[in-house]
């Protein structure tokens, strides 16, 4: 008797496909969506944090790098005041306080804070800046002028979502295996 023609083997075959379907559905369905949904609350809460601290940011510039680092902790992000600089061949924002010490070169180029700076919008997004990837808010504080930054690492929030993918996976593989069992022990 060929086993692959036994009733067990159609069975567990059967099984498989609609347990194997019906998990690729969920994964389809669950993890793409809760890292969509896990990152734009992220970006949400940096600008609800971003447009309160836009209205308090300090007149003189001298007040501005203690500013950032007394509201970068309360705000759970890095927080920056960036300036577009546009006599130069490629438009810049110059950082002129970062709550980040340890330089600033990263700043340079955020397509948010340019964005911000040239149409007085707030904008928001997820960006990659040295390697890593952030969710960064850019709110103008100055019409044509400095921009407030607010960027923090998305690294946790990814983790936690290939947490989820990883059990998911495990999971999937057990149902598998108990489908193709469960096949052969109801033939």
């Amino acid at each position: 008797m060929n086993w692959f023609r036994s009733v067990g083997a159609r069975l567990s075959a059967a099984l498989l496909v609609v347990v194997a379907g019906a998990l690729a559905i969920v994964y389809a369905a669950l993890v793409p969506r809760l890292e969509r949904n896990l990152v734009d609350q992220r970006i949400q809460q940096l600008v609800r944090s971003g447009n309160s601290l836009a209205d308090r940011v300090p007149g003189e510039q001298g007040q501005w790098h203690d500013w950032v680092d007394r509201n970068a902790q309360t705000a759970n992000a890095r927080i920056a005041i960036v300036v577009p600089i546009a006599d130069v061949p490629t438009p810049i924002v110059q950082p002129f306080a970062d709550s980040r010490r340890a330089g600033s070169e990263d700043m340079l180029d955020d397509p948010l804070a340019l964005k911000a700076a040239a149409t007085g919008q707030t904008q928001r997004g997820r960006i990659d800046a040295r390697g890593q990837p952030f969710a960064e808010a850019a709110v103008p504080v100055i019409p044509g002028g400095a921009v407030l930054v607010l960027r923090a690492p998305l690294r946790d929030t990814l983790s936690d979502v290939d947490l989820v993918r990883r059990r998911l996976i495990v999971a999937g593989v057990a149902a598998l295996v108990a489908s193709l069992l469960a096949g052969y022990g109801l033939a």
